[in-house]
């Protein structure tokens, strides 16, 4: 399956977008930085692990980035899909993931925990 993620945020110059997804690399001044540099480095692991790829494009306009990453799916008998499982991390540090069969198709859903 194919996924692009959009903001309008600041966005990441090109020659920022492989650093970025460095463990502890956080971009811009030091003083307007609110992240550890972890999310993106765990982001790309956790695609690459499951056999995805991910990638960093052009933003909309002139702010923003956009995302975009695979995510593999697996065919079983009678054409049912299965999604390899999917792990949501939040703010406060929990962890939750749900799964579901939807018209066919068995994949895991990240949810709010909680």
């Amino acid at each position: 399956m194919a996924f692009r993620v959009a903001d309008d945020g600041p966005g990441i110059a090109p020659e920022d977008r492989e650093r970025a997804f460095q463990m502890f690399e956080t971009l811009g001044p030091k003083s307007e930085q609110r992240g550890s540099g972890i999310g993106l480095a765990l982001v790309r692991r956790l695609v690459t692990q499951a056999g995805g790829h991910i990638q960093i494009v052009e933003g909309v306009g002139t702010r923003g980035v956009t995302f975009e990453f695979t995510w593999p799916i697996h065919w079983q008998k009678e054409g049912v899909v299965h999604a390899t499982t999917i792990l949501s991390s939040h703010p406060t540090g929990s962890h939750d993931v749900s799964t579901g069969q939807f018209d066919g198709i068995h994949a895991s859903v990240p949810h709010p925990a909680g």
